[in-house]
């Protein structure tokens, strides 16, 4: 925890948070205001807009670093887990039809059933999916869940460290115990005191500042000459994300569309509530951003500006995600009746 400082210097610290504004016509009809904090490989702030020391739960944001407890057992190797799996391990998944087989075979894998999973069912939340499954008269299941990857991922973690895997959702586990150890780790905050409660799949989730998610993070960007399992895990992590991207999100996600596009440049990944992370690898930099309101809507916006500010993609790469880069306020005949927008003193992008 010692590359970790959280004192920062009064010019790098911009208190106006970003706004994203909605606007119909010639008015503006909504306004997000979102805190945003970027630093760089050694966790040191490089740029702040708003307040980023503001506490808030990463939520699934955090999933790509959380799914160290599973790369750093010997699991993947034990089980030849494949990019698509790791992939999924740090999933929020929209239960299409690939991410459901792949979760299944990776339970049958691993001597595991669907019911050992304790992340409830939801529809799934790519639209087909959801419509066949209705139409056919059938029912959602755990694997339609958008954390089942996530959750597969630490009970194959928890089998290969020899933990029993009852009553892993609960706070005095061996793996929340592993995970907490885990993430005080990487972020500098000490999980055992601070405030927590329980995500949407049914495990707790932990309060931090903003700044120590982005300092997470940053662990994507440390390159060592000597080699080290932990350096080895990230890079396996961002390897199977960046192989495999439909298996992080799915079809027309922001996720999965700007990996898709940006290839080896960059790892993204939404968190509810309006959190997003990303790190930018030819620049050096992670970024940690939180919508006030959490309005995805706001959040999605937001980590497009930054990306494109800090140029984390080529100005064609920018234009081929316009639906994020741009986005429009569309009526239900498609029609353009608005535009979403990003402002900040300090913001530049076209």
């Amino acid at each position: 925890m010692s590359r970790l400082n959280n004192t920062v210097s009064q010019e790098l610290s911009d208190q106006t948070p970003l706004q994203v504004q909605a606007v119909r016509g010639n008015a503006i009809e909504s306004v997000h205001l979102v805190d945003a904090v970027v630093v760089d490989s050694e966790g040191k702030l490089v740029q702040s807009f708003g307040n980023h020391e503001a506490v808030t739960y990463p939520r699934s944001a955090i999933k790509m670093v959380q799914a160290l407890f599973m790369v750093e057992s010997g699991a993947v190797e034990k089980w030849n887990l494949s990019a698509k799996e790791i992939s999924l391990a740090c999933a929020s998944h929209n239960g299409d039809e690939k991410h459901v087989e792949v979760v299944q075979s990776w339970l049958h894998k691993v001597s595991l059933k669907e019911s050992d999973l304790v992340c409830g069912a939801h529809l799934p939340y790519d639209l087909k999916a959801a419509q066949k499954l209705v139409c056919g008269g059938h029912k959602p299941c755990r694997l339609h869940n958008n954390c089942s990857g996530k959750h597969t991922g630490l009970l194959t973690g928890m089998l290969k460290r020899g933990m029993a895997i009852q009553n892993y959702d609960k706070w005095d586990h061996p793996l929340q115990f592993g995970l907490r150890n885990l993430m005080t780790e990487l972020t500098g905050v000490d999980l055992s005191r601070t405030s927590w409660g329980v995500d949407g799949c049914g495990i707790p989730t932990y309060a931090m500042p903003l700044m120590s998610i982005a300092q997470a993070l940053s662990h994507f960007l440390i390159q060592q000459k000597d080699s080290s399992d932990r350096l080895a895990a990230f890079q396996k992590i961002r390897a199977s994300v960046q192989q495999e991207p439909h298996y992080v999100s799915g079809s027309e996600t922001f996720c999965t569309d700007f990996i898709t596009v940006g290839k080896e440049k960059l790892l993204v990944k939404t968190g509810a509530e309006g959190v997003y992370v990303a790190v930018l690898f030819e620049q050096g930099l992670a970024i940690a951003l939180k919508v006030r309101d959490g309005a995805t809507r706001a959040s999605q916006a937001a980590m497009s500006a930054l990306i494109e500010h800090y140029k984390g993609l080529a100005p064609n790469e920018i234009l081929q995600l316009s639906r994020y880069t741009r986005p429009t306020i569309q009526n239900w005949e498609g029609q353009e009746v608005g535009k979403v927008i990003v402002q900040h003193p300090h913001l530049h992008i076209k």
